[in-house]
């Protein structure tokens, strides 16, 4: 009886068995050609190799933790609190240390105007800063700091710096938000006018604690107890003879003056005055009828 054929595919091939010393020979052959085109990419895939653990070292070692901190700029906020600000510990290390990301966080903190930050290793960080200096307070639904060129830059926060600082009040916030600009320069004549006053000496009579910004009636300076209506114009010529008031009631022995309106239109020479502990005066006695005894 005759076998059926297997079916094709699963037909036995007659394969001639390569000796074990031919496969040894020709793997040798393959590993000396790689080896031969492969010598140069050694050096610098073990100096990478070599980099990489320096780096992975480096990151780890205390060599490069931060031990110093020095500020290239004169300014209130210590290091320790720049340091809490830019998220860094003493003793960190300055290789592991995202720079960028440090002052990022400095430079959304409200005071602050710009910062930049290097490393000086192996253990110092140099921080070169600038805030902004307030140079008077904005009182709004809140009191915010403005610096000397009229910007906006922070909450008033039970901040001690500011019990020395002239508010300026009679403004709405969506206004100044609407046009910032324009309001920015109005800030700044406000200062200057702040300014003219200190010139001009008049806080030896009354000190300077507010200025308000009326759209009718002009600037009011708060001074002492008193007020003074400046108007819109003529700020020095005004406040020239506000001088020569403060003056002449000074030598009368008063101090104290309840409301100066020196922004007359019709007679800018004139200036009237409110005293502010004003007595009437006592009215003349009739003179006495003739046989009438006194």
């Amino acid at each position: 009886m005759k076998r059926s054929k297997p079916p094709f595919g699963l037909q036995r091939r007659n394969r001639r068995r390569v000796p074990t010393a031919v496969r040894v020979r020709i793997f040798a052959r393959l590993f000396s050609r790689l080896v031969r085109f492969g010598r140069p990419l050694l050096a610098p895939l073990f100096l990478l190799f070599l980099a990489q653990q320096i780096h992975a070292y480096a990151l780890r070692t205390s060599f490069f933790a931060l031990r110093e901190v020095k500020i290239t700029q004169n300014q209130p906020l210590s290091k320790e609190k720049l340091l809490k600000i830019a998220g860094i510990q003493h003793g960190q290390n300055l290789l592991a240390t995202d720079l960028r990301k440090a002052a990022k966080r400095l430079r959304d903190y409200p005071h602050i105007a710009s910062a930049r930050l290097r490393r000086d290793l192996p253990n110092r960080l140099v921080f070169d800063v600038t805030v902004y200096r307030p140079a008077a307070i904005l009182q709004l639904n809140h009191p915010y700091f403005i610096d000397a060129v009229g910007r906006i830059f922070a909450r008033v926060n039970d901040d001690p710096s500011a019990r020395d600082l002239i508010r300026i009040s009679g403004f709405d916030r969506k206004e100044i938000d609407h046009n910032p600009k324009a309001f920015r320069d109005l800030f700044r004549q406000t200062l200057a006018l702040r300014d003219l006053y200190h010139q001009l000496r008049l806080t030896k009579q009354q000190p300077l604690r507010e200025i308000q910004v009326d759209p009718v009636l002009g600037y009011i300076l708060h001074a002492g107890d008193g007020r003074i209506y400046l108007g819109h114009d003529h700020f020095r010529q005004r406040l020239l003879r506000v001088r020569k008031i403060y003056k002449f009631f000074a030598q009368q022995g008063v101090r104290s003056l309840r409301y100066i309106y020196a922004n007359q239109q019709q007679h800018p020479e004139r200036v009237t005055v409110r005293l502010a502990d004003a007595v009437p005066m006592a009215e003349k006695p009739p003179k006495p009828e003739r046989g009438q005894q006194h």
